[in-house]
């Protein structure tokens, strides 16, 4: 700060164009020549103010100034007037004008302007003093600033690289950790997909295993008639020979015992319930294998991928799918009350939908301790199609309301649920730009609310791959 302590000199404070600014009216007031001489007496600025002789005379005459105050040299023609020009207590320059020949009448006018100069000097360098000592400290601040900024920016530039190397490193990380995730998430999804396949199929085989079950006794049952029935027509066979429409003489007797022989065999097998038994038997095998039909179709196109683009589907038929895969599941633990509403085909994924339904009919079972019913409810509402699961299960206690579509987040026991049921059935529903909403009252039951907007982003999407 040094700078506040420098001592400014008379040519720094007052620009010599100032002082040229007042030369004309100061010669209009009858002044000849103007020159300014410096604190140590040497001449410096000058106007017209050439002679030698008058140049030593008044040198000499400030040499002998003590108190700082105007006065007057007078020569042969004319007078020569001088000023002090007095800076912080101290003389910085002197003003010196020297009268036309023959005007000593001027004197006091211009006597009086070197006075007005004299306090015109003063302020204006006291005022330019402070602006240069402003404008020092402005520059001194600025390159301060400048400095430290500089050193700042340097310092910034290493931690930025620094925090550059950082977070590369990070993002490394970030996306192994990301990698090892979704492996895991894969891992597990494929574990509950597995757990699902084997529920399914445990379910499936029993409800194969019935209509086989009572095929396969209807084919012994069968068996056995077929023994008897072929007893009986070798029988029959036996009188071919005489069905030739002539009596034959001697064979009457043999005859009647072949017919004898004949009834007590029909009786004995009792060829009339046969003849009912056995249509019986063969409507009841084909139902059993209508039945091993449809399940066998409702599984292929359950476990169908499907295809890369959405399709035109029937929901409630979708539902129906997912009813006839889980009807062992089910049967035991809850009785289905259906209320179907009459709905447009949905532009959809539609084994996507199968596995929504069947996420959440397993959670509904699972939530039913001893036996309860399960509600589904379809309405067609405005551009969206609206499908409502309501049970009188266990109920979702409140503080878990809200997290129950969080990634592995489950009520299960350890071991029993990954947690990415219904995190898949938010995912799939929003993919379909729905939404997916549940109540829950604890010990009451569950309602789990399903939103299809009919005109989907999908249904754009179907239409350019020309399906729906």
């Amino acid at each position: 700060m040094e700078n506040f302590d420098r001592e400014f000199s008379f040519e720094q404070l007052v620009p010599e164009a100032v002082i040229k600014s007042v030369i004309p009216f100061l010669k209009k007031m009858g002044a000849d020549g103007i020159a300014i001489y410096s604190p140590d007496f040497s001449l410096g600025f000058t106007d017209n103010f050439a002679l030698p002789s008058h140049i030593d005379i008044i040198r000499n005459t400030l040499k002998t100034l003590s108190n700082n105050q105007a006065g007057k040299i007078e020569i042969s023609v004319s007078d020569i007037l001088y000023f002090p020009i007095v800076h912080e207590g101290e003389p910085v320059a002197y003003f010196v004008i020297r009268l036309k020949k023959n005007c000593r009448d001027h004197t006091d006018i211009l006597m009086n302007a070197g006075f007005l100069l004299m306090k015109f000097f003063h302020h204006f360098m006291e005022m330019n003093q402070k602006m240069m000592m402003a404008a020092d400290l402005h520059t001194i601040v600025v390159e301060d600033s400048f400095t430290e900024l500089k050193e700042k920016n340097q310092k910034l530039e290493k931690s930025e690289k620094k925090y550059r190397d950082l977070a590369k490193s990070l993002e490394a990380e970030v996306e192994k950790k990301t990698k090892e995730i979704k492996y895991k998430q894969a891992q597990l999804l494929h574990q509950d997909k597995m757990a699902s396949i084997g529920q399914l199929a445990a379910g499936v085989a029993h409800e194969i295993n019935n209509p086989i079950g009572f095929i396969n006794s209807n084919l012994e049952t069968l068996k056995r008639y077929h023994e008897d029935l072929k007893s009986l027509i070798l029988e029959y066979r036996k009188l071919i020979p005489f069905a030739s429409g002539d009596k034959i003489p001697g064979k009457s007797e043999e005859i009647k015992n072949l017919i004898d022989n004949i009834r007590q065999i029909e009786n004995m097998i009792e060829i009339d319930f046969i003849s009912e038994d056995i249509v019986a038997l063969l409507h009841e095998s084909q139902d059993g294998i209508d039945r091993i039909r449809k399940i066998v179709t409702t599984l292929k196109d359950f476990a169908h991928p499907g295809k890369d683009f959405p399709e035109f589907a029937d929901i409630n038929q979708n539902i129906e799918s997912t009813l006839n895969i889980l009807h062992n599941e089910i049967k035991h633990k809850a009785d289905v009350i259906k209320d179907y509403g009459k709905l447009p085909d949905l532009c959809c994924y539609p084994r996507q939908l199968n596995q929504v339904f069947m996420n959440i009919l397993v959670n509904a079972v699972q939530a039913i301790e001893t036996h309860g019913t399960i509600s589904i409810t379809t309405r067609h509402k405005d551009t969206n199609i609206l499908i409502l699961f309501s049970d009188t299960g266990s109920g979702i206690p409140k503080k878990n309301l809200r997290k129950i579509f969080d990634p592995f987040f489950t009520t299960k026991e350890v071991g029993k649920g990954t947690g990415l049921g219904l995190n898949l059935v938010y995912g799939i529903i929003k993919n379909h730009g729905g939404r997916t909403d549940v109540a829950s009252v604890a010990g009451k039951g569950t309602q789990f609310v399903i939103t299809l907007p009919l005109n989907s982003p999908l249904h754009k999407k179907g239409q350019n791959d020309g399906d729906c």
